[in-house]
């Protein structure tokens, strides 16, 4: 069946219904916060599944339980390492990195059920490399620091999108696999540095570094750079319907590129 916006659109909706329905939890969402569902990033994986030729019933699964995973990963995001000492505070923190382990677990027995065991490989993978990732990130790499903003942008780049680039394998085309994955990688290289700058800045430790290489300057001229690539590879795309919607995708971007980047973490 060939898709058009209104049908790519209900699917995203029953996709998120379907999430939100998987991570409904009382005794979890009495203590710990739920993150938004990363709808972006569910929109961009459904495209590339479609460009795919994947059916429709395992684009849904696939792309229901990668959002589990990416809602479980958010979780884990939202963990501090200060020191609690209230009783409440301390088991919202305990809580919230069992949700965080309940919720990017339970690809296993939804992929299991619909018998799609190399989903299930592939979403290990990812998750084995995001946690190498942000290991690397969150010790300053393994406590040598970053001597480059290029050397931290290809760890940010792992943390956020490998979830994703492990579908690529989908496509024969040797030529395509490539250009979805560094159009994957990207858009939500993009999507992240633009919502959440603060994370890039917070893993210089080095403060001298981060003035003397102007890397605030450094980061406005990358998402213009990130913009003009996505830009340019989603024109090669051929299939009409997929180039529109991720054509749309871009365009949310467009104004806030002209906005000034705020360095700061958001209250």
């Amino acid at each position: 069946m060939t898709m058009t916006h209104s049908t790519f659109r209900r699917e995203i909706e029953e996709i998120v219904a379907e999430i939100n329905q998987l991570s409904q939890n009382l005794f979890i969402e009495k203590y710990v916060t739920l993150p938004k569902i990363s709808i972006f990033r569910l929109e961009l994986l459904n495209l590339f599944f479609y460009f795919a030729s994947v059916p429709q019933y395992k684009r849904r699964s696939y792309c229901v339980t990668t959002g589990l995973v990416q809602l479980g990963l958010d979780i884990h995001e939202t963990i501090t390492n200060q020191k609690e000492y209230n009783d409440k505070e301390v088991r919202r923190r305990q809580l919230s990195i069992l949700a965080g382990d309940y919720y990017s677990s339970q690809y296993y027995s939804l992929l299991s059920k619909n018998n799609l065991i190399d989903g299930v490989k592939k979403l290990a993978k990812g998750i084995r490399n995001i946690n190498i990732a942000k290991m690397k990130l969150y010790t300053q790499n393994n406590g040598e620091g970053f001597q480059s903003m290029t050397q931290l942008v290809e760890l940010i780049k792992v943390k956020e999108s490998d979830l994703y680039i492990q579908f690529v394998d989908e496509l024969n085309s040797s030529e395509h696999k490539i250009l979805w994955k560094r159009l994957i990688e990207d858009f939500v290289l993009l999507f992240s540095l633009i919502d959440f700058p603060h994370l890039f800045v917070n893993h210089f430790a080095n403060k001298p570094f981060f003035q003397k290489h102007l890397i605030p300057e450094k980061i406005e001229e990358m998402l213009q750079g990130l913009y003009r690539n996505i830009e340019e590879r989603i024109q090669s795309i051929e299939n009409g319907m997929v180039k529109g919607e991720l054509l749309l995708l871009l365009d949310q971007f467009s104004h806030l590129l002209q906005q000034p980047i705020n360095m700061v973490e958001r209250s």
